[in-house]
């Protein structure tokens, strides 16, 4: 069994990253964007569910990787996994979001990376330095969660900064939803 996907899959991967691109964009316009990001950082209910998911979506990841020591592990991965998701819930509360959305970050690259990989036009690499910058930042995030929240301080600190972030992100999205379109 593997979780990788193939050439095809690009195309697919591109569209779905270029609307979640766009939705975190549109995301920032309204007039209570400020209140919503701001307060995402310490909301309780949200990180335990996403922390939850990230946990599996690494369990799942453990369980099909041929390593030849967690190939003895798996039958206690489940237990693994939820003994991680508890504890980390409880030992890592201050600025789980941000930890979890660290998470997110170092995982989503791997189906990017696979399905660009082998992709016959140049206009993978798009995908391959997006996918690379996710896993960068996660890295950071993971590591100093307060950095995502004083990244989210710093965009609402003056008033039209916000507006051309989003507007940034709002143009990434355009711009892997063309190329899903067009090329891949």
């Amino acid at each position: 069994m593997t979780l990788k996907p193939d050439i095809e899959a690009l195309s697919t991967l591109s569209i779905i990253v270029g609307i979640i691109c766009i939705a975190i964009g549109a995301s920032a316009f309204p007039r209570k964007a400020e209140q919503y990001w701001v307060g995402m950082c310490r909301s309780k209910i949200p990180a335990y569910v996403l922390t939850a998911v990230v946990l599996f979506w690494a369990t799942i990841w453990l369980y099909v990787m041929p390593l030849g020591f967690v190939v003895a592990l798996r039958p206690i991965l489940p237990i693994l996994f939820v003994a991680a998701t508890v504890l980390t819930c409880i030992f890592c509360g201050e600025l789980l979001m941000c930890r979890a959305i660290g998470g997110l970050l170092v995982l989503v690259p791997t189906p990017l990376l696979s399905a660009a990989a082998w992709h016959p036009s140049s206009w993978r690499y798009v995908m391959i330095v997006f996918a690379y910058i996710l896993v960068v930042e996660g890295m950071f995030v993971v590591g100093m969660p307060w950095t995502l929240r004083n990244q989210i301080f710093w965009m609402f600190r003056k008033k039209g900064r916000a507006k051309i972030i989003a507007a940034c992100f709002i143009a990434v999205g355009l711009i892997f939803s063309a190329l899903s379109l067009s090329v891949y």
